[in-house]
């Protein structure tokens, strides 16, 4: 991502912050996620048609450490993968940078653990920062628009660095009204895992981008769509700069 330099003269500043993670318990299946002896939430690591005796294989019957918590707007609030933009409006443009020390994108360390214990039994992995782009702000004659997509993936399952499970998927795309002075976003997301994102106009309050639990009783199988895209839900959201 191209950061440009915004002067002093910006007529608003609007972070958004987005993030799919997975949290403490399931709307729908109450046993998906437990708690383990040590406190953290664990879920069963995905089975694979693999001997115990091979590295993939033998994950099976181990867990995977979650997020062990509800939705929260706070900026370290632990995710599998998170944007986090600051959209400076300046007139008729708009450019991007960091919200203060927050690095634009931040993808959680995956924890395999024992699932009675919640243990570590390997090493954490994290998946690379390259699995979130954000675009290019481009020009157009009345718009200002650019992109987030995330396709992050479990690095526990990995074998010669391609991806051997589903990705964890969202896609929004944002397009400032220059006439309106508005921001809307429209973007995608799974069925799973939890989906959130917040905005903030020059230091104001909070507010909820939205807040979407998995999708009716999806679970991490629902990731496997074969890329037909049928497991996404959709949403658009509009935020006025003005103040």
């Amino acid at each position: 991502m191209c950061t440009t330099e915004a002067s002093a003269q910006a007529t608003a500043k609007v972070d958004v912050w987005l993030r799919a993670f997975i949290g403490d318990r399931h709307p729908e299946i109450p046993n998906y996620i437990r708690r383990a002896d040590n406190g953290t939430y664990v879920i069963d690591a995905p089975k694979l048609p693999l001997p115990r005796t091979l590295p993939l294989g033998a994950l099976t019957g181990t867990c995977f450490s979650t997020d062990s918590r509800n939705f929260s707007p706070d900026l370290n609030a632990s995710a599998r993968v998170g944007a986090y933009l600051r959209i400076i409006v300046e007139g008729r443009n708009i450019s991007l940078s960091k919200i203060d020390a927050q690095p634009n994108v931040v993808v959680g360390a995956t924890h395999n653990v024992d699932c009675k214990t919640g243990g570590e039994l390997h090493p954490a992995r994290t998946a690379p920062a390259s699995d979130l782009r954000i675009s290019e702000v481009r020009r157009l004659e009345f718009a200002r628009i650019f992109s987030v997509r995330a396709s992050s993936a479990n690095p526990f399952y990995s074998l010669f660095g391609i991806s051997t499970v589903p990705r964890i998927d969202f896609e929004v795309l944002f397009q400032y009204d220059v006439a309106l002075r508005k921001i809307k976003l429209t973007g995608t997301y799974g069925y799973f895992p939890w989906f959130e994102a917040y905005y903030q106009v020059d230091g104001g309050p909070i507010q909820t981008i939205i807040k979407a639990q998995p999708h009716g009783d999806s679970t991490a199988t629902s990731l496997f769509d074969a890329g037909t895209g049928f497991n996404m839900r959709n949403f658009t959201h509009m935020i006025s700069t003005l103040r």
